[in-house]
C-alpha cells in the first residue's frame, strides 16, 4: 500500500508529481500510518503540508528499524531498539510543528502504552 499521496514508477517514488529522493528503496515503500512510512531500509516521518495541502515531506528516522517499527498509540511508536514519542501538529492556522523523540532508557518490549479515555483534571482546594 503506497498511500494516496504517493506513486512510483520503475525508477523513483513521487509525491504529487514531485520526485522523493529521500527514499532509496522506493520499490518497497509503503505508508503504515498517517505520520509514518517504511521501506526495506528505513523508517520515515511524514509531515503533511496542512489541512489545505496534500504535499508530504518525507524525513528519514535515523537508526529506526523498518522491520520491527510499529505505531502503538496516537503519540507513541516503537521498534526493537527504541520507544519514540511523536507530535505532528498540521493545524492550517498555525506554523507547522513536528517533533520526534527517542525515550532514552525505555525498554521497547516492556514499555506499557495506555490511552486515557475520560479524565478529570485535579483541582486545587
Amino acid at each position: 500500500v503506497l498511500g494516496g499521496a504517493f506513486a512510483r514508477d520503475a525508477r523513483r517514488l513521487y509525491n504529487h508529481g514531485r520526485a522523493v529522493p529521500e527514499v532509496r528503496s522506493f520499490a518497497t515503500f509503503r505508508v503504515i500510518h498517517r505520520c509514518f512510512a517504511t521501506d526495506a531500509e528505513q523508517v520515515y516521518l511524514l509531515i503533511r503540508g496542512g489541512k489545505h495541502s496534500e504535499e508530504v515531506d518525507v524525513h528519514p528516522v535515523d537508526g529506526a528499524d523498518p522491520v520491527s517499527f510499529e505505531v502503538v498509540t496516537a503519540e507513541y511508536a516503537r521498534d526493537r531498539h527504541h520507544v519514540y514519542r511523536y507530535l505532528v501538529d498540521d493545524n492550517p492556522c498555525a506554523p507547522l510543528m513536528w517533533d520526534l523523540q527517542i525515550l532514552e532508557g525505555a525498554n521497547p518490549t516492556g514499555f506499557d502504552f495506555t490511552t486515557v479515555v475520560d479524565w478529570e483534571p485535579v483541582r486545587s482546594p
